[in-house]
């Protein structure tokens, strides 16, 4: 059986005109945010 794990995870998105970009952070115990990702993705001309 699996251990179900509480994360507080924050979120940044921004879709722009170029490309899509995004942020994942978790806030530690001692309230600091730590990336947990990054990415981002040209658009297309029908994305």
């Amino acid at each position: 059986m699996s251990k179900i794990t509480e994360r507080n995870l924050v979120v940044g998105l921004d879709i722009g005109t170029s490309k899509i970009s995004v942020a994942v952070g978790e806030i530690t115990p001692d309230n600091q945010l730590s990336i947990v990702g990054v990415g981002n993705q040209p658009k297309t001309r029908y994305g």
